[in-house]
């Protein structure tokens, strides 16, 4: 079942998802923070008509999580200013000449969920209030990584999909070596071997800056997961088909 909350300090309208037996116990749930949530559940309201169909999987697995869908920001380049932790050159994020700076918000924007959004969920609904991860995929990938890293005490559990480091590659490395990330409990990131289609380049930039990122968390001992998958592109319907995978070593399941 769905609730929809709007949020005025965002101008969002958010949909949570709620455990079909929420009504009928007293039990308490872990909470899923989706970024991109748009995309999340229904097919009509997706970017490509593709959702992830998390109702769908949570239903047919049985999984009780409290699923929280945050839209991103639809302005030109708002997205990529709402869930960028750093300030990036326009002509980086298009691939072309452009230097017009996008700057990063994503700090705001964990600030935002932290001690707005998620103390509203955790008023409102029956949480777990210390088990709670965020997942999203490309820039929503990047400030679920940003989010992990950043406020492990916050964000114990993360899914990163399709993570277009390579756009901060620098800063992430830092990031990574620098930060204590013992608070993380499991920490989930893909990616897609043809991520940018026909562009060879592209893909090659995901695979080793994804490469490169698992090389320094696997040096910080903690528990993750990796998977690149063959022959995957940059779609909703390619993260629809991992969210099994994800879901599953996040939550346990099928």
């Amino acid at each position: 079942m769905f609730q929809k909350i709007y949020n005025k300090c965002r101008d969002k309208n958010i949909i949570v998802y709620l455990p079909d037996d929420y009504y009928q116990s007293e039990e308490r749930y872990p909470v899923l923070y989706m970024n991109d949530g748009q995309n999340a559940f229904f097919d009509d309201q997706a970017y490509i008509g593709v959702s992830w169909g998390m109702e769908d999987y949570l239903k047919r697995s049985g999984m009780k999580v409290i699923v929280v869908a945050i839209p991103c920001a639809f302005s030109e380049y708002g997205r990529a200013s709402e869930y960028g932790p750093w300030d990036v050159e326009s002509g980086t994020l298009m691939r072309d000449d452009s230097h017009e700076i996008i700057k990063g918000t994503g700090e705001d924007y964990c600030q935002w969920l932290i001690h707005d959004l998620k103390p509203s969920i955790d008023r409102r609904f029956r949480t777990i209030k210390d088990n709670t991860a965020m997942v999203g995929s490309s820039s929503g990938g990047i400030i679920t990584a940003y989010a992990c890293m950043k406020h492990p005490n916050v964000f114990h559990k993360g899914a990163a999909v399709s993570t277009a480091y390579w756009l901060y590659q620098k800063e992430f490395i830092d990031l990574v070596k620098t930060s204590d990330l013992s608070g993380i409990e499991r920490f989930y990131f893909d990616v897609g071997d043809k991520e940018g289609y026909d562009d060879d380049s592209l893909s090659q930039d995901y695979l080793w800056s994804n490469n490169e990122i698992e090389y320094l968390i696997r040096q910080k001992g903690i528990d993750y997961m990796y998977r690149v998958f063959e022959h995957d592109v940059h779609s909703e319907a390619c993260w629809r088909n991992r969210v099994p995978v994800f879901m599953s070593y996040l939550y346990g399941g099928e």
